[in-house]
């Protein structure tokens, strides 16, 4: 079955596409559409953004939303990540975090989110959710992943997640654990 990864960022796609390959014909959209991030949940973003591209596709449609959480900055990331810190590129963004940071009591404990929307023409949505706990880091660590990566570090195995191979990061992700309930539920659909 074809379906239409709703994304433009490259680095989810690659992580989308290559655990969901055995089951579906990933492809990402040929035109991007400007869809306004209103909701007020991850589940609501991904689902405003995947109703989006069904529209335009007529194709069966996967839209992610997620997000990274700080325990000592409550509220103030979450759905806005990609957005926080207005147009900083993300080495800024993670010098203003530290600096937001240095008065909290650490550890800096965080989580990332994930909350994926199915969205087959016909049928109602599907949503499968990951959550990863973790610290942040500072100096960032790493030269692999996009975004937050290189400042999320995941005790269990000593390393952020941009210091991480593909395979690793797939097996601990927000990203990995909402794709694998997904790939259970696409086994056995109910």
């Amino acid at each position: 079955m074809k379906l239409i990864v709703a994304t433009q960022n490259l680095g989810k796609f690659k992580e989308i596409k290559e655990t969901l390959e055995p089951l579906f014909r990933c492809e990402i959209p040929s035109l991007e559409l400007d869809v306004v991030e209103s909701g007020q949940t991850y589940q609501q973003n991904a689902q405003l953004k995947a109703e989006a591209y069904l529209k335009l596709s007529g194709s069966a449609v996967l839209c992610d939303d997620s997000g990274l959480e700080i325990d000592a900055m409550p509220g103030e990331l979450g759905v806005q990540s990609a957005r926080w810190g207005g147009n900083l590129d993300y080495p800024n963004r993670f010098q203003l975090l530290q600096k937001r940071l240095e008065n909290a009591k650490r550890p800096w404990t965080a989580r990332f989110r994930c909350v994926l929307c199915l969205l087959l023409p016909n049928a109602s949505p599907r949503f499968f959710e990951g959550s990863v706990e973790g610290e942040l880091v500072f100096p960032p660590k790493g030269n692999h992943g996009f975004g937050y990566d290189p400042i999320f570090f995941y005790p269990p195995l000593g390393k952020t997640f941009a210091e991480m191979s593909e395979s690793e990061k797939a097996q601990v992700s927000h990203r990995g654990k909402a794709l694998s309930l997904l790939c259970l539920w696409a086994q056995n659909p109910s």
